[in-house]
Parts: C-alpha cells; structure tokens; sequence
C-alpha cells in the first residue's frame, strides 16, 4: 500500500509487482489498496485473498478491478495445503462453502480454463501463478496447474519476485515461501551485501549469464540511475 505522495516514485524506480488485497484491514487502507491498484494497473497485478467469512467483499472488489481494467486474480486462500487440520485451524486456510467454490469455477471458465470438477471441494482448481501469469500444459495456456508433483517442476517465483525486508537487512525470493536458491527456506542474502547475491546467481546461471552479470555491477555502481532506466526497458 502507498501513499499518493510515493507512487509516482514506484512507477518510475519499478518494472511491476503484485499487490495484494486482504479484508480483514482497515477500510481506509483497503481504499487505498484500490486506489493504487488502478494508478499502478499498466505495471501491478492484485491478488484479491478470498476471506471466506468476506467473500460478497471479496467479489465487489474484483468486479471494481475489472471495471477499471485492472488484472486481478482470486485467490482461495490456503490453496497450497487444502487439507492441512492444523492450517485450518489456525485460519491459514479456508474451506469454502458449495457456492462459494461454484463462484471459483465459473470466474475460470469464463478464462477459458477446463474445470470440470463440482462441489466445495478446491479439486481442480490448483494454485495460480502468484504473479498471475499463464502456463504452457501440454501445449495448452493456463492458469493454475492442478498439481505441480511430478518430475522436472520447478517453481518459477525467483524468476519475477523480491521481497525485500529493511528492517532485518534481508533479501527473499517471495515473503511467503521464502525459498532460496538451494531450495531452502531461507534468505538469498542481504540487503546491503547485494553483490554476494548477485554472485550466488552467477553460479547457477550459463557462462554467458556471467557477463551479463559484470554488467549489472558496473551499471548499479557507476551509473545507478541510467541502469534502472535501462532494466525497465528489458
């Protein structure tokens, strides 16, 4: 969430993100979340977290958002452990009543998305890209994959996401799964040793990557302001 005062400042310093809409915030701040999302819709995507106990909300905001030509995704909230007691329990995920999962199911096939499964269950549905992006299955475009357990899958979120946290001087992939390049649950590194995760990238990246990296450092070191005119445009 920004204040009117910075977003011109997040459209010129970012590439894009994800924004994310939750209902059990203020009113004031979930207007604001609104506001930013249509001034930041050429560059941001919104997730809208479907609180079941606030789902009509949660559906007049994405109608909002679709007005406004904003894209947005649904997101049943928990879809990465559906049938986790202790996650239920403690409210980390929701079961979604008959109704509830039919609006899930129409939003996607009206995407064009193949959902053929009924009832209250989240069969079928699976887990959205977090930046809301399509996938190639079997040579057909999606949105969700229904399951991600077979082999040669890999989770594309370092690709597109950082969460940065300055206060603990810390770099993630993404604020959620945290997951670093070794596939742990852990940080890349930190904030103000930048350079050190930029190295550990270069290890796992072609020998061509490697000059592309030398770049980056010397465009972030001599030139900050010019780079970050340059990366936008990549």
């Amino acid at each position: 969430m920004f204040k009117n005062s910075v977003l011109d400042k997040v459209l010129f310093l970012t590439t894009g993100g994800t924004l994310s809409y939750h209902c059990e915030s203020t009113t004031k701040q979930k207007k604001q979340v609104i506001s930013n999302a249509i001034a930041l819709k050429e560059k941001y995507k919104v997730n809208v977290m479907f609180h079941k106990d606030y789902f009509k909300e949660c559906v007049d905001v994405c109608e909002k958002l679709e007005k406004n030509a904003v894209d947005f995704i649904p997101r049943i909230i928990g879809d990465d452990n559906p049938n986790d007691k202790r996650s239920i329990k403690l409210g980390y995920t929701h079961i979604y009543d008959r109704e509830q999962m039919k609006w899930f199911r129409t939003y996607w096939k009206q995407k064009g998305q193949n959902v053929t499964e009924a009832g209250n269950t989240q069969q079928g549905l699976g887990r959205p890209c977090c930046g809301g992006r399509c996938f190639k299955a079997d040579g057909v475009d999606s949105f969700f994959l229904p399951s991600t357990n077979f082999l040669g899958w890999n989770c594309m979120v370092n690709w597109y996401f950082l969460f940065l946290n300055s206060e603990a001087d810390v770099v993630y992939t993404h604020q959620t799964c945290g997951v670093n390049l070794n596939g742990e649950v852990a940080p890349l590194g930190k904030i103000s040793e930048f350079d050190k995760i930029i190295d550990e990238i270069e290890k796992v990246r072609t020998r061509n990557n490697v000059n592309w990296m030398d770049i980056l450092r010397l465009g972030f070191t001599y030139a900050p302001e010019e780079a970050k005119e340059l990366m936008r445009k990549i």
